[in-house]
């Protein structure tokens, strides 16, 4: 009898843990906040959102940025925000995931996902951007030209990934210097580029591919 009792007892602790576990994961979900409050890119404080969302994760100054995608619709509305951040910590490498999505199929309505894991190696670490310099690119950016046309039916892609020792995509050309935007020749046999490459893609909200309506904006050429 003292034998069942024992295995009641320890069952019931085992059931009261798991049930911890699992409230304590819904509370982390319920938590979390999206890096872009505002509905619209052309009212959002691009930096400022960006140093409140460090905040709130404890980000630090030396985090880098891979993976990004924002789509807008032809108004300029976010559909989505994704992208990774990545942190080397001693030997290990602490990455920070970033969904937020209005109409993904495997998220509900205005639902975002931010999760955290750590790993022994990113591959690319070396050649992705500092998500301080990225941000602060893109409010620029944000400020002095249009991601969008309003053209019916048409959604906007907002990506760039690693540092490219050769950039030949289609579309057009443009340079982000210190305090400009300048146009430049598309890739040839005599002009090549070198950077990271911000690229502007029109779409059908689902499938992206660079053609001739295509931005390409190089936003930082220091490897």
């Amino acid at each position: 009898m003292r034998i069942k009792k024992g295995y009641l007892i320890i069952g019931a602790i085992l059931l009261v843990a798991l049930f911890i576990g699992i409230f304590n994961d819904k509370e982390l979900t319920a938590k979390q906040t999206p890096i872009f409050t505002d509905k619209n890119i052309y009212e959002t404080d691009i930096i400022k959102s960006w140093e409140t969302f460090k905040k709130e994760y404890k980000i630090s100054d030396q985090a880098k940025i891979d993976d990004v995608s924002i789509v807008l619709n032809n108004q300029g509305d976010f559909e989505s925000v994704k992208f990774n951040l990545v942190e080397k910590k001693g030997n290990k490498y602490k990455s920070i995931h970033h969904q937020s999505c209005v109409s993904c199929p495997n998220l509900q309505d205005d639902d975002n996902t931010v999760w955290t894991e750590t790993s022994s190696d990113w591959a690319a670490y070396s050649k992705i951007i500092d998500a301080d310099t990225f941000f602060a690119k893109l409010q620029f950016l944000n400020q002095n030209m249009k991601f969008t046309e309003n053209k019916l039916n048409v959604f906007f892609q907002i990506r760039t990934r690693e540092w490219s020792d050769t950039i030949s995509l289609p579309g057009d050309y443009f340079i982000l210097g210190e305090n400009q935007i300048d146009r430049v020749k598309a890739p040839s046999d005599k002009v090549s580029y070198m950077g990271y490459n911000l690229q502007v893609i029109e779409g059908d909200s689902v499938n992206f591919h660079s053609d001739e309506n295509t931005k390409n904006i190089i936003i930082d050429q220091k490897e």
